[in-house]
């Protein structure tokens, strides 16, 4: 159990230096489409991240205490 709050916590870590970086190129993009878009996607990709860590946070936790 303490491996994996480990392990979740460095991939959260990782998923806001994401929101910061996704943040860093909208900010910078000075109204270039492309470097928006990517700004963008990566934002999306840094939620999607966050959403998949918390359900698998949950899917671990359900199964052990279902071991237990």
């Amino acid at each position: 159990t303490q491996v994996i709050r480990y392990l979740f916590g460095i991939i959260a870590v990782l998923a806001t230096f994401m929101f910061i970086w996704g943040g860093v190129l909208m900010l910078t993009s000075a109204g270039n489409a492309q470097r928006v878009k990517q700004a963008r996607e990566t934002l999306t990709y840094a939620a999607i991240g966050v959403v998949v860590i918390l359900l698998s946070w949950s899917i671990i936790q359900f199964v052990i205490k279902g071991i237990r």
